[in-house]
């Protein structure tokens, strides 16, 4: 399989995810383990793929983008420069996202947002759920099992879900 590594985009041509990780870290991108890249792929300088993260074929990841945790980046996928998407994040094919916003410590689990452009839609990871703020606008309390309606917890995490909704939907202005 061939990939595209760097600054330069130099192609790369490789048959074991070993001989990709020794060549990304010798121009600073980190492949986590069990990690899986596809053909044609493009990764930025200072990128970072994490464990059984999955890229798909001719996905793009820009320079110093983040790709957390086992998450699954469709193919033909465009991640802009310093995009830090969280966990478990699932991106359909041919979709493109320019920047996101993230936070710790506003609650007991990590907060993201960014917008999608081919749905033209923002999206909202709070912990490992990710959907659009039409979807959470629709049932907030998906997780009542940990966030019951009303506790401190579930509380935190509204205001994390607010924060984090109007810095998106205003993400024109910076």
């Amino acid at each position: 399989m061939k990939v595209f590594l760097g600054f330069d985009k130099v192609s790369f041509e490789f048959t074991t995810i070993a001989e990709l990780k020794k060549k990304a870290i010798e121009l600073n991108i980190s492949i986590g383990e069990d990690a899986s890249i596809g053909d044609g792929a493009s990764i930025g300088n200072h990128a970072s793929i994490g464990e059984d993260a999955s890229i798909g074929n001719h996905a793009s990841i820009g320079d110093g983008a983040s790709i957390g945790n086992g998450a699954s980046i469709g193919n033909r996928a465009s991640i802009g420069e310093d995009v830090k998407l969280g966990i478990r994040i699932k991106l359909s094919d041919n979709c493109g996202i320019d920047f996101s916003f993230n936070f710790n410590n506003l609650y007991k689990y990590d907060v993201s947002g960014f917008y999608e452009n081919t749905t033209k839609k923002y999206y909202i990871q709070l912990g490992c759920f990710t959907r659009s703020i039409e979807e959470w606008e629709k049932n907030f309390y998906n997780n009542t099992s940990e966030f019951p309606e009303g506790s401190n917890e579930t509380k935190k995490r509204f205001k994390a879900y607010n924060l984090m909704k109007q810095l998106i939907q205003n993400h024109k202005g910076f």
